[in-house]
């Protein structure tokens, strides 16, 4: 097992470790014991400046966009190779650094990244498009499908470098160049995984920068070079991004969350649904845009739910290397706070289900009109006795999107925390009068 020691880490432009312009640097700090790990770049509009024009260059000089699609297959090949090469390396830096388990990094992780890796080497080499055809005489219609150019993309905390790595690959597969901001609380694995590329990929294809989301956030999705933005992150961050975006009609890919439900159909197991319930609540340290923080019921049997609620199985804390535990040992709930998330980390009870009614009678109207409070996130997996009914009870329960009341804490209007109602007699009876 790799040892953790403090680093300081670099931003990593145009194929080179280089020193932030104006020199700055913070600590990132290991929320389960408050040790500094690193210290970190703090980028600035000169930094952003510099990583952009790097990425621009080599997109424009075709070192990467034009090569022929099996010469990227086989630099992502490489590249998944690495993630597997220096796994346990980087269980040893993510645990440390975003405050998990390590043997959760090494099961749930390392293998996933280097499987997605090699998914879209293989996709960059299977493009699809229309059949070329004669529309007007003496013309030939055709697609062509080509790279977008340079790819601004910016990263959550809650699992640092695989969601880096779910940017860096479709992006590279389709012959784009990357500028790629981490979470200021958590980058060390995806700064240093972008050195280690430096010897698979020509000097300015991937470009890592340190740095809050202003000034470098906010540099990288206004600045005319970048000609598509990408965010994992919560819904305020990526309205405004859409907003700046529009100006200059930039592609945007936003992937905002969330809170996460757990539908209980009459017919469950209910030490199965409540195993399941403790487990998606709590994995990942609870830091997951899908953690079960509601769960949904029929109305008939909610007593069978509730009595079992209390008596969940709390998450066990556990040291580093501990494969049993659930949560690192140490005050998660400050660590998360900081992160914005005391919502979803040590502020509940590992289990008070939120108890909404779904009638199965009826079909849920628009979700404009039942207001959000009824809006699903059908991420986690249901548990009806019959597997081949839960298509059918899940498609009775989908909801149309409408429009929603974003707060500024990420969270949709009307959806309860642990200080507010549950759900109101009014509601309850719009719910089930609909």
């Amino acid at each position: 097992m790799a040892t953790v020691a403090k680093t300081k880490l670099r931003n990593f432009i145009g194929g080179e470790a280089v020193e932030p312009a104006e020199g700055g640097y913070e600590e990132v700090v290991n929320p389960a014991t408050g040790e500094a790990i690193a210290a970190a770049p703090l980028s600035t509009k000169a930094d952003v400046d510099r990583a952009v024009a790097a990425a621009r260059t080599a997109f424009d000089n075709g070192s990467w966009s034009t090569i022929p699609p099996n010469e990227r297959a086989r630099a992502l090949l490489r590249m998944a190779d690495l993630i597997e090469a220096r796994g346990d390396e980087i269980a040893d830096l993510e645990a440390a650094d975003a405050g998990k388990p390590r043997a959760a990094v090494i099961e749930d992780e390392i293998e996933v990244m280097a499987d997605q890796l090699r998914f879209f080497a293989g996709a960059a080499r299977c493009l699809e498009g229309r059949a070329a055809g004669e529309y007007m005489e003496g013309h030939t219609s055709f697609i062509r499908r080509e790279p977008i150019g340079v790819i601004g993309q910016i990263t959550p905390w809650n699992y640092p470098l695989m969601m880096a790595i779910w940017k860096i690959g479709p992006a590279l597969a389709a012959g784009n160049t990357i500028v790629l901001k981490p979470a200021e609380t958590t980058p060390v694995t995806t700064l240093m995984f972008a050195e280690w590329c430096g010897e698979i990929l020509p000097p300015g294809v991937l470009n890592v920068i340190g740095g809050h989301g202003e000034p470098a956030g906010a540099e990288l999705v206004t600045h005319p070079d970048v000609d598509m933005v990408s965010l994992t992150g919560s819904p305020p961050t990526g309205k405004w991004i859409a907003k700046a975006a529009a100006d200059s009609l930039k592609r945007v890919h936003l992937e905002l969350g969330g809170k996460a439900p757990v539908v209980v159909f009459d017919d469950v197991d209910m030490e199965t649904a409540m195993e399941t319930i403790a487990g998606t609540g709590f994995y990942n340290a609870g830091q997951d845009c899908t953690a079960a923080t509601r769960h949904r019921r029929r109305p008939a049997g909610p007593a069978r739910l509730l009595p079992r609620a209390g008596g969940g199985r709390r998450p066990r804390a556990g040291r580093r290397d501990d494969p049993e535990g659930d949560l690192r040992p140490g005050d998660h709930r400050a660590a998360v706070f900081r992160r914005g998330q005391g919502d979803r980390v040590g502020q509940r009870d590992p289990l008070r289900p939120r108890l909404l009614g779904l009638d199965p009678r009826r079909r849920p109207g628009d979700a404009s009109r039942q207001r959000a409070a009824l809006r699903l996130r059908l991420d986690q997996r249901p548990h009806p006795a019959g597997l081949g009914d839960a298509a059918r009870r899940l498609q009775g329960i989908r909801l149309r999107q409408g429009s929603l009341d974003v707060r500024g804490r990420g969270v949709h209007g009307d959806q309860a925390r642990d200080d507010q109602p549950r759900i109101d007699a009014a509601l309850a009876t719009t719910i089930h009068a609909s």
